[in-house]
């Protein structure tokens, strides 16, 4: 059994929501990729851990092993630590050193953040230039690109990022897709408002990402030999 409270941040250049979950059984959850990078800091009787992780290619299956306080931070696409690599961050994680009263962020140290004070915490990474928003990636996401060569966008997105943008859409692609599945959007609707080429192409993109099955989103029929 799990309890949890999350804050949406529409206007943020840089973080797009800050959560907080309580987890009270050991289990397994599967996160799935969801266009954000995170700072996440995880409680439990041993004490502190603090992981950033990179952007997500594909779901992830993390192991809980149960009363533990997970705070997550999860920042945008468009956001990127100065002195990280984000196509070295791609599909991982990495632990912070620190304690349960302070973290170590790009070199940097803080007090490690609650729920109600995250955002003060993102302040401060930012006030000292350790993170900062790319509004050309930005615009990119937003569907309106400023006036740089493609080039030069395809690159800085890939810097900043971690991946292509076409990766990057084509994962959006599938969460919108499970997204519209499980509120009961017919398949055939689904493969023509999103760009798919026919089902199959559909289906294999939500194993491929997400991880998942027709059967387990519940709304999609395989398609006919």
């Amino acid at each position: 059994m799990s309890a949890s409270k999350t804050i949406l941040l529409e206007d943020s250049p840089l973080v797009k929501a800050i959560s907080f979950m309580c987890v009270e059984r050991p289990g397994v959850m599967l996160v799935p990729p969801d266009g954000t990078w995170d700072l996440v800091f995880i409680r439990d009787k041993h004490g502190t851990r603090a992981i950033r992780t990179g952007l997500s290619t594909t779901s992830v299956r993390l192991q809980h092993n149960g009363s533990e306080e997970i705070l997550a931070i999860s920042f945008r696409a468009s956001a990127k630590l100065t002195a990280v690599d984000a196509v070295a961050s791609l599909d991982k994680g990495f632990l912070l050193q620190g304690d349960h009263k302070r973290v170590a962020v790009a070199g940097e140290k803080f007090e490690v953040p609650a729920f109600h004070n995250a955002d003060v915490f993102v302040e401060r990474l930012a006030r000292q230039g350790l993170i900062q928003a790319n509004p050309a990636i930005q615009s990119i996401l937003d569907g309106e690109p400023i006036a740089l060569s493609a080039r030069t966008l395809q690159r800085q997105f890939k810097l900043t990022t971690g991946m292509t943008h076409k990766r990057f859409t084509m994962i959006e692609r599938a969460r919108l897709a499970a997204a519209s599945l499980r509120k009961g959007e017919a398949a055939q609707n689904v493969v023509h408002d999103l760009g798919f080429y026919d089902q199959a192409h559909l289906i294999n993109s939500l194993r491929d990402i997400l991880g998942q099955t027709p059967s387990q989103l519940g709304h999609l029929d395989p398609p006919r030999p």
